[in-house]
């Protein structure tokens, strides 16, 4: 046992070694840091211009705006995690195991963005029920959808699933005491476990996708009656097309994006 624990940590050593002698690697981990902190720039900048009350009623907001947070968490974490590593990589230290990272400090300083990923995927999620109430049950939408309350339990019911899945699934089976040569939240130990929790993460996001093109789909055959109720009716139809047409574009982008980073994490783990 001893035996197998020291050829691993020398094996982490050398890995770190062999990463730090490569500039490919450095200009791809400073690249994709520039992009987190592009993206997040461009994010803040469009809703400092456009604001939300696009967005209609208050709990759409506060779910929206949750979904933008968690994204910002996540853009913050990768991007840290990425300037870390181009800094951590370019020392010079006469022993490998320098350039090793604590597993505590490499898990926890990686499972932040991975926070930020689940809530604003789970956002998402939240946002396509609630576009649906509102299409199918107006009436019933209305009595709570300005209710401060509903928002603030459906922001903390997200935040709690967003926390839990990821420490529910990669947590338990960790050994705490190894040494890490790249930021990651998976492990030899934990490897089974982060596949069925991809599912949850992918899975939520393609139902999100489907449910909004197909109450998109509803609200363009949707020809409200000519009564007191129309008004009301015609304004929520045409506040739903707009919040999906608007929507729609950044899921697709987002589920193109975590697809290519899920598999790209089987092929590179970098």
């Amino acid at each position: 046992s001893m035996n197998a624990e020291l050829l691993t940590m020398n094996a982490v050593c050398d890995n770190a070694f062999v990463l730090s002698k490569s500039l490919t690697l450095k200009i791809l981990l400073g690249f994709k840091c520039v992009l987190c902190i592009c993206g997040m720039i461009a994010t803040v900048a469009v809703l400092r211009r456009a604001g939300l009350s696009w967005l209609g009623t208050a709990s759409t907001r506060a779910i929206f705006m949750g979904h933008v947070l968690s994204a910002l968490l996540c853009s913050t974490g990768f991007a840290f995690c990425y300037a870390y590593d181009v800094y951590r990589l370019s020392q010079i230290h006469p022993n490998p195991c320098d350039y090793t990272l604590d597993m505590r400090f490499a898990f926890f300083m990686r499972i932040i963005p991975v926070f930020g990923m689940f809530g604003s995927i789970y956002f998402m999620v939240c946002l396509a029920i609630e576009r649906s109430v509102a299409t199918c049950a107006p009436a019933g939408y209305s009595f709570f959808s300005n209710s401060k309350l509903f928002s603030v339990l459906i922001v903390q019911l997200v935040i709690l699933c967003s926390l839990f899945v990821p420490i529910a699934f990669l947590v338990p089976p960790l050994k705490w005491n190894q040494r890490m040569y790249i930021f990651n939240t998976r492990t030899d130990e934990n490897s089974e476990m982060f596949q069925h929790m991809i599912w949850l993460e992918v899975g939520p996001e393609v139902l999100a996708i489907a449910f909004f093109h197909i109450i998109l789909y509803t609200n363009r055959r949707r020809s409200p009656q000519m009564n007191v109720d129309y008004l009301k009716r015609r304004v929520l139809i045409e506040s739903n097309k707009r919040v999906f047409h608007i929507i729609l574009p950044v899921l697709w982008a987002h589920l193109g994006f975590t697809t290519l980073t899920i598999f790209g994490i089987f092929l590179y783990p970098y």
